[in-house]
């Protein structure tokens, strides 16, 4: 089973701050036989050298052979974020992954929420 897990930092200006928490396979073995990863939403997931994005070519950079910078902070747009999310999810479901992938995300969808005006004091 391979997993990819992300973590949500921070966020300011329209840009979310990320770091990958956990990634099982690197290099070679991360995607099917190769190191790169293509997903349906047109993101590629790619573990190569070190942690980054790269904004033109819509590819996430996950951990690769630079073990020194695992815990890059990585900066997305909101857009970008909401994609790279995606990205991860289908990632992890093809590998027998189906645990939570992103941690701490303000952003993320928020389960059993009762909005307040069901609430009626008599």
């Amino acid at each position: 089973m391979k997993k990819l897990i992300l973590r949500y930092v921070s966020s300011s200006g329209g840009r979310v701050h990320f770091k990958i928490e956990e990634q099982t396979h690197r290099e070679d073995d991360f995607g099917i036989n190769s190191r790169t990863f293509t997903i349906s939403n047109g993101i590629d997931l790619t573990s190569i050298s070190l942690p980054d994005f790269d904004y033109y070519n819509g590819t996430l950079f996950c951990r690769g052979d630079c073990l020194e910078d695992d815990d890059n902070i990585v900066i997305t747009t909101m857009d970008q974020w909401n994609m790279i999310k995606e990205a991860v999810k289908e990632y992890n479901k093809l590998f027998g992954y189906h645990g939570e992938c992103i941690l701490d995300d303000p952003y993320g969808v928020k389960l059993n929420v009762v909005p307040i005006e069901m609430f009626v004091i008599e």
